[in-house]
């Protein structure tokens, strides 16, 4: 028998202490690696069990590849049982007598289906590819939050630019109609001031009009006259001054 490394000599013990494991869902390899607190992974732990069995250290019960019971081999009488035999110990294990229950036959070649119990193997590996996707989904889901918010934000931007531009244009709109009404409401109003002078001229003109129309003719000529005389003081005035 090889030497047992530590992990095999745990199993030896446990059996041989604790008698069988035994699982009615045929998962007793999975039982046994809790049993004993093998710590690496499902299907190291699978391919050590399966391992064990091609040595004859342990049998194994097993139907439809799934592994219902582990356990020392049973000792022929008058034979050393594995358990007792030191590690570095060259003594074969006892043939298993007739009576034992049904257990999994040796394969001819070190892979052989039958030294693996798949549907554990299976298990361990799905259980490991959920993990992994698991993992990447929750960083994947981080990263693409990022980027929608970050999307989002760059929507939001665009449509706050749009909408100032918008209402910049709007407002140069406005200050131009602003400045043309201005430019007509004074020159409206220039207008408005010269029809004001011109209607009160006008008016000024009638009444001097309507007041010599009422004159005699003797009259008109003492005005004129007076008004003659008037312009030439004011005239002179102006030459003394």
């Amino acid at each position: 028998m090889p030497r047992r490394s530590g992990a095999r000599q745990d199993i030896v013990d446990f059996l041989s202490a604790n008698g069988s494991i035994s699982d009615p869902h045929g998962r007793a390899t999975a039982a046994l690696k809790r049993a004993v607190g093998y710590g690496g992974n499902d299907s190291a732990f699978i391919q050590l069990v399966s391992a064990m069995a091609r040595d004859g250290e342990i049998d194994r019960v097993v139907r439809g590849r799934r592994t219902y019971e582990l356990r020392l081999p049973i000792p022929a009488p008058g034979s050393v049982s594995p358990a007792a035999s030191p590690a570095s110990g060259s003594v074969s294990p006892a043939p298993v007598p007739a009576s034992a229950p049904a257990l999994a036959a040796p394969a001819e070649h070190p892979g052989a289906s039958e030294d693996i119990d798949y549907d554990e193997l299976a298990a361990a590996l799905l259980a490991r590819v959920t993990q992994v996707i698991s993992d990447s989904e929750h960083g994947s889901s981080s990263v693409g939050w990022t980027k929608r918010r970050m999307e989002r934000l760059e929507t939001r931007n665009a449509v706050a630019e749009r909408e100032l531009a918008r209402a910049k244009a709007e407002l140069r709109a406005v200050e131009a109609q602003r400045d043309e009404l201005k430019s007509r409401l004074e020159a409206a109003e220039h207008n408005l001031s010269v029809l004001s002078e011109r209607h009160h001229s006008s008016a000024a003109q009638a009444s001097a009009n309507r007041a010599a129309r009422r004159l005699g003719t003797e009259d008109r000529d003492l005005l004129q006259r007076l008004t003659g005389q008037h312009r030439q003081k004011e005239h002179r005035s102006e030459r003394t001054g």
